[in-house]
């Protein structure tokens, strides 16, 4: 099943989340109000699916128009992509992700730590 979701920040749209869950989770999950419930919260809490681990991919691209309609941005304008794929027990996949957002106004940090000698 697939969530089209566009998330807001001071009522500006920031990131244009596209999920997609197995069909009988999906039918669950889409019952639930999503703005008050974080969908791998629900996964987790509600339905007993633990998420032990996750591949993630962070690219610059450009808007399509379905993203840029959705971020009220123009047609090719820059924005950040992570596709994210969640697993649960015996790496089975249980969510997919595409995460758009607006290059304009999300800055993306992390911090990397050096452990000298391993």
């Amino acid at each position: 099943m697939q969530i089209k979701r566009v998330r807001l920040a001071d009522d500006t749209p920031i990131s244009f989340d596209e999920t997609y869950l197995p069909l009988p989770l999906g039918k669950q999950i889409v019952r639930k109000d999503l703005r008050l419930h974080p969908i791998f919260t629900l996964l987790e809490e509600e339905y007993g699916v633990p998420l032990i681990e996750a591949d993630y991919e962070l690219e610059a691209v450009i808007a399509s128009k379905a993203v840029a309609n959705a971020l009220q941005v123009r047609v090719g304008s820059p924005i950040f992509q992570i596709e994210r794929t969640s697993m649960t027990s015996g790496n089975q996949p249980v969510d997919y992700e595409v995460l758009s957002y607006r290059g304009d106004l999300v800055r993306f940090v992390t911090k990397l730590l050096r452990h000298p000698g391993n």
